[in-house]
């Protein structure tokens, strides 16, 4: 057994000479027989798939485009976020370094303002200091001027006040005196309707002319000294109204 042999088991098929002269025959009648039972039509098939080959080519030839053109925009805005970002983080950075310098600058003036103000504070200090010890005379004869014009009206008020009692007083004997001349009027003029009386019947009784006069110098004796007593009486009620409307009692 060769090597040929050993690698192929299989026995070797020889064809025979009836094979093939059989075979076309057969071929050709099975084709006959395929044209004859099945007549399909393969160009319209082919149309068909053609066209919906052209179909599914345009539509993946637009959707190509269409994810193109989405792919480049979304390309376009990513750089240009990128680039917004990138100018965000200068600015950011600018604004912090900025932010950084104007922390220390204000920092500093905060500094020099608090020592301006520790400044401020010691000289006004001094100047207070200064402005005490140079106006304590002036505000001792100041305390004693008003200390002793208080004592003044303290005394100035208790004299009032003790005026006002005697006027007080004052008033009260008027008014006793007011009654007193006015019981005296009441007493000349019963005395007078009296005296007018006596009078009338010593006319009518025809006395002697000399009691007539000396009644009658009676009546008009008795006359002035009433109208006295009524200017009196007069004066002494203007004096009172005036001093009651004048003078307020002191509390």
């Amino acid at each position: 057994m060769s090597q040929d042999d050993k690698d192929n088991p299989l026995p070797e098929i020889v064809p025979e000479r009836d094979d093939f002269g059989s075979r076309p025959q057969r071929k050709a009648s099975s084709a006959k027989k395929q044209s004859h039972s099945e007549p399909a039509p393969a160009g319209a098939m082919s149309r068909v798939l053609l066209s919906i080959a052209l179909i599914l080519a345009i539509a993946s030839g637009a959707a190509c485009y269409w994810l193109y053109n989405l792919n480049q925009a979304q390309q376009a805005a990513l750089l240009a976020s990128n680039e917004r970002i990138a100018e965000l983080e200068q600015r950011l950075s600018a604004t912090g370094e900025e932010m950084d310098q104007s922390a220390v600058a204000l920092q500093v003036k905060v500094t020099e303002l608090a020592k301006k103000t520790d400044e401020l504070w010691t000289q006004m200090d001094k100047l207070w200091a200064s402005a005490w010890r140079r106006n304590q005379s002036e505000i001792k004869a100041l305390d004693d001027k008003v200390s002793e014009q208080s004592s003044q009206l303290t005394k100035k008020m208790a004299m009032v006040s003790d005026e006002l009692t005697a006027v007080g007083s004052n008033v009260e004997v008027f008014s006793t005196q007011v009654d007193i001349v006015k019981e005296q009027l009441e007493l000349q003029k019963k005395q007078l309707t009296i005296l007018s009386s006596e009078l009338s019947s010593l006319v009518k009784t025809q006395v002697s002319s000399s009691r007539v006069n000396e009644l009658t110098q009676k009546i008009n004796k008795l006359t002035n000294e009433r109208q006295e007593l009524l200017d009196r009486i007069s004066s002494l009620e203007r004096w009172r109204y005036s001093t009651e409307s004048t003078v307020k009692p002191v509390n």
